[in-house]
Formats: C-alpha cells, sequence, structure tokens
C-alpha cells in the first residue's frame, strides 16, 4: 500500500493532484525496477483517446453560450415560475437547470447565474447564506446534467459509452432541480423571503421571450437528442455544439466579440489542459494499480467489513462523500474508478448506473465544506464567507443525500432513458 501512503503523504503537503498522482505511480515503478519511460508511456496512453477531444470543446461551447443566452434563459424561466412564493429563487434554480445543460460544469453554471441573479435575491429579502447555499446546490447540476465533463472522464476511464452516460445523467439531474424548487418554495414561503411576480404577461409577451429564448435552449436538445437518436457520437456533438454556441452568440446576437472569444478560448484551454495532465498522470496510476492487483485487496477489505450489498455499497458512498469535500471533481473521478468500479459491479451494479452515483456523490462534496468549489464561487458573488452558509447549506446537502439514496436503490430511475437508445 505504499502507492496510498505516498499519494496522501504528497496532498497532504499541497503538491497538486496531477503531480501527485504522477509521483505515487512513478516511485513505487522505480522501486520495482521499471524503467523510467514506463511512465511517460502510460501517460501518454492516457491520453491517446478521441473522446477526449469533447472536453475541450464542451468547456468552450459553454464559455461562448455565456453571451448573450443567460439573459434570455433567466426571462423565459421569470415568466413560468415567477408568480409562485418565492418565486425569483425558483427562477435562478431552473436557470440553474437549463445553463448547466449548456456549460457541462458547475462552477461556470454558478458564477453565470448567480453573477446575474444574486444580487436581485438579496434585494428581495432572501439570507445570503441561502443564497449562496442554494446556487452552490443547484449551480452544482452543471456536473450531472448533459453534456458533464465530469461524465466524459468517467466514461473514458471506465471505458463505458459516454452516450448512455449522458442519457442517465438527465433524469436524475432534472428530478434534483425539482427537488430544490420545491424545498425553495417552502422554504421561502415559511421565512417570507421573495416577492412575487404579480405580472401577467400577455399572449404576445409570453410567444416574444419564448421565442427569444428558443435558441440557447435548444442547444441541449440538439445535442442530447442527436447523440440518443445515434445521428452523432458525443465527440461529433462537441463540434456541433461548439459551432452552435459560437454562430447563435457571434452572428445571431452578436455579443461575441474578438476580445470575448480570446478570454472564452483561453478559458477553456487552461481548464482543460489541467484536466488532460491529470489524465495522464491518473492512467500512470491507475496501470500500476491495476498491475499489483491493488483494487482486489480492497475489495477483500470491503467485504470483510461486511457481506452484505447495501452496507458495501453505504461504505462506499461515505468514502465519496468524504473525498468529495476536500478533492477536485476529475481527481476523484480518475483515483477511484479502477479502484471502486470493479467492486459495485461485483455487487450487481451496472457501470452507467454507477457512473451518475458517483456524480452526484460529487456534486455534493463540491458544496461542502472545507474545499467546496461551488460553494466557494457563490459565496464571493454574496459576499460572505462559508461559516454564513450554516444552516442553510447543510439541510439542501440532507435533501441530496436523501436523493442519492433514492437513485442508488432504485436503479430504474437512472436507467429507463439509456435503456431507450
Amino acid at each position: 500500500m505504499i502507492v496510498f501512503a505516498i499519494l496522501v503523504g504528497m496532498l497532504a503537503l499541497g503538491l497538486p493532484v496531477a503531480f501527485a498522482l504522477g509521483l505515487s505511480a512513478m516511485i513505487p515503478m522505480l522501486l520495482d525496477g521499471f524503467p523510467l519511460s514506463t511512465i511517460a508511456v502510460r501517460m501518454t496512453d492516457g491520453l491517446n483517446s478521441f473522446a477526449l477531444v469533447a472536453l475541450p470543446l464542451f468547456m468552450l461551447s459553454g464559455a461562448l453560450m455565456e453571451h448573450g443566452c443567460t439573459p434570455r434563459i433567466i426571462r423565459f424561466v421569470n415568466m413560468l415560475f415567477g408568480r409562485f412564493p418565492g418565486g425569483f429563487g425558483s427562477v435562478t434554480i431552473a436557470s440553474c437547470i437549463f445553463f448547466s445543460s449548456i456549460s457541462g460544469s458547475g462552477s461556470a453554471t454558478v458564477a453565470a447565474i448567480g453573477g446575474v441573479t444574486a444580487n436581485d435575491l438579496i434585494k428581495q429579502n432572501y439570507r445570503k447564506g441561502y443564497v449562496a447555499s442554494m446556487l452552490a446546490a443547484t449551480g452544482g447540476l452543471g456536473i450531472l446534467i448533459p453534456p458533464s465533463i465530469p461524465l466524459v472522464v468517467y466514461g473514458i476511464s471506465a471505458q463505458v459509452s459516454i452516450s448512455k452516460l449522458f442519457a442517465a445523467g438527465f433524469v436524475p439531474g432534472v428530478l434534483m432541480g425539482l427537488c430544490a424548487i420545491v424545498y425553495n418554495t417552502v422554504v421561502a414561503k415559511r421565512n417570507h423571503f421573495g416577492l412575487a411576480d404579480e405580472r401577467r404577461y400577455t399572449f404576445t409577451e409570453a410567444m416574444a421571450i419564448t421565442y427569444d429564448a428558443l435558441l440557447p435552449l435548444g442547444m441541449p436538445i440538439i445535442v442530447l437528442g442527436g447523440v440518443m437518436i445515434g445521428a452523432f457520437t458525443p465527440t461529433e456533438a462537441s463540434v456541433v455544439a461548439t459551432v452552435y454556441a459560437f454562430v447563435l452568440t457571434a452572428f445571431v446576437y452578436r455579443e461575441l466579440t474578438l476580445m470575448r472569444f480570446y478570454v472564452a478560448c483561453r478559458n477553456a484551454m487552461t481548464a482543460s489542459t489541467m484536466i488532460l495532465f491529470v489524465i495522464a498522470c491518473a492512467n500512470a496510476f491507475s496501470w500500476y494499480l491495476t498491475i499489483q492487483d491493488i483494487s482486489t485487496d480492497i475489495a477483500e477489505a470491503f467485504v470483510g467489513v461486511s457481506s452484505d450489498p447495501v452496507v458495501i455499497m453505504l461504505m462506499i458512498t461515505l468514502l465519496l462523500l468524504f473525498l468529495g469535500t476536500f478533492m477536485e471533481t476529475s481527481s476523484i473521478v480518475l483515483i477511484t474508478t479502477p479502484i471502486l468500479l470493479p467492486i459495485v459491479v461485483s455487487l450487481g451494479f451496472d457501470p452507467v448506473h454507477y457512473g451518475i452515483l458517483l456524480i452526484i456523490n460529487l456534486v455534493i462534496g463540491a458544496m461542502t465544506p472545507p474545499m467546496a468549489v461551488t460553494l466557494f464561487v457563490s459565496t464571493r458573488l454574496c459576499g460572505i464567507e462559508m461559516q454564513d452558509c450554516f444552516p442553510d447549506i447543510l439541510y439542501i446537502i440532507a435533501l441530496y443525500v436523501v436523493l442519492l439514496l433514492v437513485f442508488t436503490f432504485i436503479p430504474g430511475l437512472t436507467m429507463w432513458l439509456p435503456s431507450l437508445m
């Protein structure tokens, strides 16, 4: 288990995850007599996948769609939900759901929607801690609702159909968002948050707002629908999404300037490079685990505690929730998949089903301190510290954990849509 001791030590010293993974593989390899070139070969093999082209392209399409699309989506959603109790809070949540199907990133969704709605929510008497918690929770669904970057990473790592993963993530993501809307309605009514939108839209106004939002809302339909009917692969879908986003923002709305295009490309390239380097190092790490048959030892350790599949799955869930509180999403996917996937498959879980459960765990972890990536972004938007979000964030975490257990033990909710493909 020297490989895990080295990994934990590197992470405790604050070393970036990619370097920690690479060194955790390299040092034991050298001690076992492998030539240094082995790790270079394994890192290169880890990037030798056509599906990885989807990563930077989905990131770029999400960055491009921020220009001109977010206000149109919010106006459309406000027309649908604004008149209910806690209306603008529900508008924010629904906007996060829609934007998640564009961005593929939790932090990007929080920043894009929260940047527009956070101040207005606070002006409507919502507590800042509640606003930040709600944004972190629903914006975090960006890594679950397709096209999801972590789902692409998991599909490559587990050698599972990315198309089926996209289909499987849609229903849980939307259901979690709808539950958040119901929760917000109850909380807002009890605490007198917000003001109901008393405006009544005429048919002409409603059609104009819908028409204005139609093109941005068409993006997820084109991407997910095209993948499900087999019109194109997820990698080809990323190209379609990028071209669609560019044409929409540059020529239809004309809000994409040359400088904004440069910034979007730079941000997508920077984020993609970081993930790809982690993938390369993680491939060497997982290869060493495989040849040492370490996953078998870990599986035996789990079985040694209990042979009950329910207990083992709960233990895995607790482990993933714990890791999610202080590690980055893609890193957890790449580190745990080669170790835990054989265990859950032996318990009778479908790899696609497990992939969705893994991402839901990471959605929860991403809003749970101390790391809490999405909560960090939302608190900055609201001008508060993380501790100001208690106990609001704990209530939403509890809601998501209950939903996680429902999706775990009722697989039909997750596997229904992929079964139609």
